[in-house]
């Protein structure tokens, strides 16, 4: 009876820390194998008016998993180079999103500095019309770990211009707004969105000049991403009425224009869906050229209890395999995925 108590206890142990992650550390690298030139990212907005933003410190549950994120939209991630109207504007290094270097919708321009992921301008291109708004966000300052504050100084304008041509007429208008922002890394903790979980930071981010709003970010390290608006008069906690919510998934994925497919050129095995799960679960996984590739199943005692795949696996196909546990107990297991010398594990629950 003893022993059995025991293995209860460790049993909701596990999954209390599985639920409930630790602070993290998010460097330029976790960020940069995502957010690169000719990878995908795809974007999901959400209409819900009141949205809990969760709380400060940590750890914390930051559970979105309510919100509906109805449209998806993917773009792909284009170098400012590759863009003629861009490339005089912006450093070459620069990366926009559109569904084609000659359509750019309302876009932000990222770029890395040494020390930061930065938000310069928003754009849009199009054949008839092009808009420029200048804004400098310091989106994420690396080392990114809790309790890190940064600032945009006073100073630091925003030159909005914008230029429309109609019936070939140049429309041109130029303003200068903004000023101070005060960004800190508030909060940590588990972030669930569309069925999945992952270690986050959450960042606050408040202009001291203004009563209009917060903006609460939420990073990961597999970048998956939500932005949500709320008004100052707004709590910072809890829940609170929204003026945006959305989601970014970048998936790290290169995309051929020539002729739309989408080739995966990643290491990455993703986190298995549903989870958890009973009695099955899907997982994926990529490779970044040809080869052998194996992916098994431990429990807790690091014990093999399922081999999912071992052989050759191709470039270019995100391979899914099933993993189904219906002569398994209840309690924690760990996907493990081998290729060309390196590993990766996800920790998955099932409870039955």
């Amino acid at each position: 009876m003893k022993t059995r108590r025991w293995l209860l206890v460790a049993l909701f142990l596990s999954i209390f820390a599985y639920t409930v992650y630790g602070q993290i550390t998010i460097q330029k690298t976790d960020v940069q194998q995502y957010w690169g030139a000719n990878t995908s990212v795809k974007l999901y907005s959400d209409t819900s008016h009141y949205v809990n933003v969760g709380e400060s410190g940590g750890p914390n549950v930051y559970d979105f998993s309510s919100l509906v994120f109805p449209d998806s939209v993917a773009y792909t991630l284009y170098p400012s180079s590759q863009i003629p109207q861009l490339a005089p504007r912006f450093n070459s290094s620069s990366l926009v999103w559109g569904s084609s270097p000659q359509a750019i919708d309302n876009s932000p321009v990222y770029f890395f500095t040494d020390t930061s992921f930065v938000q310069l301008a928003g754009v849009s291109i199009f054949p008839e019309s092009q808009t420029y708004s200048y804004e400098t966000i310091p989106l994420l300052q690396f080392p990114a770990t809790y309790n890190l504050q940064w600032n945009r100084p006073n100073g630091l304008a925003s030159e909005i211009i914008d230029s429309t041509y109609v019936n070939d007429t140049l429309t041109y208008h130029a303003t200068i707004t903004g000023g101070p922002k005060n960004y800190t890394i508030d909060g940590y903790g588990t972030l669930m969105v569309k069925g999945e979980s992952y270690q986050c930071l959450r960042v606050k981010e408040i202009d001291p000049n203004s009563t209009d709003y917060y903006r609460f970010s939420y990073f990961t390290k597999e970048g998956v991403s939500i932005f949500i608006d709320s008004y100052q008069s707004q709590s910072d906690t809890g829940i609170v009425e929204v003026e945006d919510v959305y989601c970014t998934r970048a998936t790290g994925i290169a995309t051929l224009v020539s002729n739309n497919r989408i080739i995966p050129s990643v290491f990455s095995l993703s986190q298995n869906y549903p989870n958890p799960f009973n009695p099955s679960t899907m997982i994926q996984f990529t490779v970044p050229s040809n080869g052998r590739a194996v992916l098994k199943v431990f429990n807790i005692l690091g014990q093999e209890v399922a081999t999912l795949f071992n052989g050759e696996a191709a470039a270019g196909i995100n391979h899914q395999v099933q993993f189904n546990a219906w002569n398994l107990a209840s309690g924690v297991y760990f996907s493990r995925f081998e290729f060309g010398g390196k590993m990766q594990m996800k920790k998955m629950v099932l409870l039955k």
